[in-house]
């Protein structure tokens, strides 16, 4: 038998890790994302992306904060910005002219429901494989969360 560590002994059990359900509203999951790490200095993101369960606790997928932010503005990731005028450290940022209403149209799309933006995961590992042939799943697929199954069931996830 081989030495290898495999996913079971380090992944994350579904129940330890943020989760939504389909059915919530996108403020649910803004909220958890923005739920700050206590370890960092000026918090930030604890996770950036959370899984989503369905009605019976079965895991559907994941939602980021890229997810929500095209959901909330879709104009704004849609744009590639090759270059603007003023774009050194030292310029004033135009993008505060725009900040008022674009938060007050996020505002307004805060109720959508989860299963309107969220990613189906295709790919799963399974809890006895080997952590590097994850990892190099996951790297081929620039992946940063992978599901791990058990008996056809996702029972955990690992970074």
């Amino acid at each position: 038998m081989s030495s290898q560590k495999r996913l079971a002994e380090i992944m994350i059990p579904l129940a330890e890790y943020p989760s939504v359900y389909e059915q919530q509203e996108l403020h649910d999951v803004t909220n958890k994302l923005l739920d700050s790490d206590s370890s960092s200095p000026s918090g930030g993101l604890k996770h950036h992306e959370i899984i989503v369960l369905d009605s019976d606790d079965r895991f559907i997928g994941f939602v980021s904060s890229k997810d929500v932010l095209r959901a909330l503005g879709p104009k704004l990731l849609a744009t590639k910005v090759d270059h603007f005028e003023g774009g050194d450290a030292y310029s004033s940022d135009m993008s505060t002219l725009w900040e008022e209403p674009f938060f007050f149209k996020c505002g307004k799309k805060m109720n959508k429901k989860v299963s309107e933006v969220y990613r189906p995961f295709e790919i799963f590992a399974n809890e006895t494989d080997s952590i590097l042939k994850v990892l190099y799943i996951m790297l081929s697929r620039d992946d940063e969360v992978m599901p791990v199954k058990r008996d056809n069931r996702v029972v955990g996830v690992v970074l």
